[in-house]
């Protein structure tokens, strides 16, 4: 099973099958992204490129999965992933969803995903 300790350990060559990550329950994939999202480790925009064609991320379908995410990206400054975010903004109203997103904009450096 896709681990955090083997993605914290080697980003690059860690074994991202997206057969043992789609084995994965949608809690257990948010959390995945949550570990990385709270981790100090500084992530390359190569690193979440990897991630996201790995594992499709940005086409998720899991609100919670696609939020962490969001969030990841938007942390390590990933703007190819801008789009996705402003099509999840919309089409996600409820403020549970929105808000984190908006505060890490605010919080990481005054970005603008709009």
């Amino acid at each position: 099973m896709l681990t955090y300790g083997r993605w914290r350990e080697n980003p690059k060559g860690a074994a991202l099958k997206s057969a043992e990550y789609e084995d994965m329950k949608a809690l257990q994939k948010a959390f995945f992204l949550d570990l990385l999202l709270v981790d100090d480790k500084l992530m390359t925009p190569e690193h979440l490129e990897l991630m996201d064609r790995s594992l499709k991320l940005s086409q998720s379908g899991n609100v919670e999965v696609e939020l962490n995410w969001f969030l990841l990206a938007v942390k390590h400054l990933h703007s190819a992933v801008y789009p996705e975010i402003r099509r999840f903004l919309g089409q996600h109203g409820r403020m549970k969803y929105n808000r984190p997103i908006y505060q890490y904009t605010c919080y990481c450096r005054s970005l603008t995903i709009y």
